[in-house]
Parts: C-alpha cells; sequence; structure tokens
C-alpha cells in the first residue's frame, strides 16, 4: 500500500488524489465556465481551448471579447479574427454582453479608428 494524505498507509495515494483534484474547473457548469471566461482578455480565453476536448470550442460561446491589435501581426489578421468571431456568434444566434477592442494609435502600423461597427443591440 502506498502512503496516504494523513501519512497512514491506505488506499488511496497522495500522488493519485493529486491527479483527481487537478482539474476541478472542468466538472463546473458550461455557463459558470463561460462567466469566468468573459472576465479574462480573449487571447488567455482562446488557450483554454488546449485544456481539453470539452473546452476546445467553450471560448467561442464566451459573453465577452477583449481585443488588442497588439497581439496579431498586422490589421489584417486583426480584422479577420475579429469578423470570424462575429460571423460565428451571428450563425449560432449567441450574442455579446461585453466587446472591448483597443486599437493603438497612428504610427503603430495600425489605423487609429474602425471603419465601420455593425452591431445589434437588444434590451
Amino acid at each position: 500500500m502506498e502512503k496516504s494524505l494523513s501519512g497512514e498507509k491506505g488506499d488511496v495515494s497522495e500522488e493519485a488524489t493529486t491527479e483527481v483534484d487537478k482539474d476541478k474547473i472542468s466538472k463546473l457548469y458550461d455557463s459558470l465556465i463561460l462567466k469566468i471566461l468573459s472576465n479574462l482578455r480573449t487571447k488567455e480565453v482562446v488557450k483554454t481551448s488546449a485544456v481539453s476536448k470539452r473546452w476546445e470550442g467553450l471560448w467561442l460561446s464566451s459573453s465577452g471579447l477583449d481585443l488588442n491589435t497588439n497581439e496579431f501581426p498586422d490589421y489584417d489578421t486583426f480584422v479577420s479574427f475579429v469578423n470570424r468571431v462575429l460571423d460565428f456568434l451571428r450563425e449560432h444566434n449567441l450574442g455579446l454582453e461585453k466587446l472591448k477592442l483597443s486599437i493603438p494609435e497612428k504610427g503603430t502600423g495600425f489605423p487609429g479608428r474602425i471603419d465601420y461597427v455593425d452591431v445589434e443591440t437588444s434590451p
């Protein structure tokens, strides 16, 4: 028998218990996970898709986007990403509670303005 957490010999090893406890967040309901994700920057939220198969597309259902052009190699890549996410949201009848776009001032290779915004709001 292996040593238990209490230091006594038992059936559950410290190593096995640690493995079980590692991913408690995945046991939460999707709605709660999405609420947590909505408070993170989009770049960090997207990284969660590597956690497991269950998390793979979960970030796309997040109710908030926090995008910064500094996280993209160029303006076209940024615009393409934003358009793909917004198209996905429209296609799946999903909405956003929060949208934050950070675009640096001129001289950085990115325009200092958004040319158009196609947004639908509901009460």
